[in-house]
């Protein structure tokens, strides 16, 4: 809408995007530790329910093969909800955490599990948030026209405009420790 297509951050759908052949400019497959794991809860046509066996195994393979440790799971709000269901049926209370600002999320072994309206539907992300850096060449700063001045007025109008900008991204120092879990079922 604004004009910023294929100018934004990159983000957990570029890094987790198994159809792009390059990510921060490296090749993917001479490069295999830029390929998240992915591992399927059900199938295309018939998600299956999320449940803590199938969590802990992904945990597992990132903590034995990568040395990652997961400290974040982010999902959609139908994902969290399918989680609570399995949680309601096999348990008498669920584990609640405070995060930061006040904000409660249920958790899995002391992990957070927080719904995102822009994660995609039927999948979790599990991340190791200590892998991701904001890098850039400065902070936020005004661009100053020839004349050495920020704003400007509008030709024709009484209105005025200036430029912020930041040149920056956000950067997965370790992709292959991050996971999604694909087809599963929502409620």
């Amino acid at each position: 809408v604004q004009g910023s297509f294929n100018k934004e951050l990159t983000g957990l759908g570029a890094i987790f995007d198994t159809n792009r052949d390059t990510l921060y400019g490296l090749n993917r497959g001479t490069n295999s530790w830029m390929n998240p794991y992915s591992k399927n809860c059900g199938t295309d046509s018939t998600p299956a329910q999320i449940n803590d066996v199938t969590m802990q195994s992904v945990i597992d393979y990132l903590e034995e093969n990568f040395g990652s440790h997961v400290d974040f799971i982010v999902c959609s709000s139908g994902v969290k909800r399918g989680y609570q269901n399995y949680l309601a049926s096999y348990r008498s209370n669920i584990d609640v955490m405070e995060l930061a600002g006040g904000f409660k999320a249920i958790s899995y072994n002391g992990i957070p599990v927080v719904s995102d309206r822009f994660a995609p539907s039927n999948t979790m992300y599990m991340l190791n948030t200590k892998e991701f850096n904001l890098h850039q060449l400065c902070d936020w700063k005004w661009l100053e026209g020839e004349d050495g001045r920020v704003i400007k007025q509008n030709p024709n109008h009484a209105t005025y405009s200036a430029t912020l900008v930041k040149y920056a991204d956000l950067i997965c120092n370790k992709p292959c420790g991050q996971a999604v879990i694909k087809n599963i079922s929502e409620a």
